[in-house]
């Protein structure tokens, strides 16, 4: 059985389609004029001159034209969306929410936005799992640092205030952020506790 992929990319226009196979693979790359359902439908119903009994695994790039012609005219197919082009989706909504300054400054937060494009790396039954992990800190990290919203936009007072765990004054004025001195201290005229 062949597995015909189709990668379709928007970025390029005006030629025709070319098919080449690799690895065992068909690699249909589709080089058009516009993102329109009708030019989909056009390019699916040439495809489907070609694929007779094939498996089909159509690879796009969060184009909603493709997803719709693939559901009527391709009923069979897994389609899947490219992982560069989620992370794109998730960096759009990174900058529409002012979070780009930070997210390029800020290696730890960097690191936690990132997490959630990580959901796309395990498996598809664990996702839900997973995601509500990350959704249960985000709770306890409203809870216990900067308080649970409730009517008309106020907040309760969390349970330890901002001022209390946040170090960028102790940063400026280049302070411990930690008591790791003290412990070690503590360790040492107290060994054994």
């Amino acid at each position: 059985m062949v597995h015909l992929r189709w990668l379709h990319n928007y970025f390029i226009s005006y030629t025709p389609f070319m098919v080449s196979y690799v690895d065992n693979h068909y690699h249909l790359f589709i080089v058009i004029s516009g993102k329109s359902e009708e030019i989909y439908g056009a390019i699916f119903d040439v495809v489907m001159q070609h694929i007779f009994q094939r498996s089909i695994s159509i690879t796009t790039d969060y184009e909603k034209a493709v997803h719709n012609v693939t559901k009527k005219k391709l009923p069979i197919a897994t389609v899947h969306d490219c992982f560069f082009h989620f992370k794109q989706c998730l960096w759009r909504q990174i900058k529409t929410l002012g979070l780009q300054k930070l997210f390029v400054d800020d290696r730890q937060v960097r690191w936690c936005l990132k997490t959630y494009a990580c959901l796309a790396l395990i498996s598809e039954p664990s996702v839900i799992d997973e995601f509500q992990k990350i959704t249960n800190f985000v709770d306890y990290y409203k809870g216990n640092f900067i308080g649970r919203q409730v009517r008309n936009q106020r907040r309760r007072a969390p349970r330890f205030p901002i001022a209390i765990w946040n170090c960028i004054s102790r940063l400026d004025q280049q302070l411990p952020r930690t008591n790791n001195s003290n412990e070690g201290w503590h360790r040492a005229i107290h060994p054994g506790e």
